[in-house]
């Protein structure tokens, strides 16, 4: 039992770290939009190209690409 206690103390603990939110942000804007646009028309067609023509993935690139944007 006194494990437990230890266990609910903690979760206590962090569940004290934020503060509850209150208000609402919408996260559907003009930037994801731009976001999925790029994806849809750059990265999958660079992805289908270098399939075909190497056999190989962005991959790692994918991940650059996405983190410098």
């Amino acid at each position: 039992m006194l494990g437990r206690k230890n266990a609910n103390q903690e979760v206590e603990e962090y569940r004290d770290l934020l503060e509850t939110p209150t208000e609402y942000a919408d996260g559907f804007t003009s930037k994801a939009v731009v976001g999925v646009l790029f994806v849809a028309f750059v990265m999958i067609p660079g992805n289908m190209y270098l399939s075909l023509m190497v056999g190989g993935s962005l991959g790692a690139a994918a991940e650059w690409v996405t983190i410098i944007l």
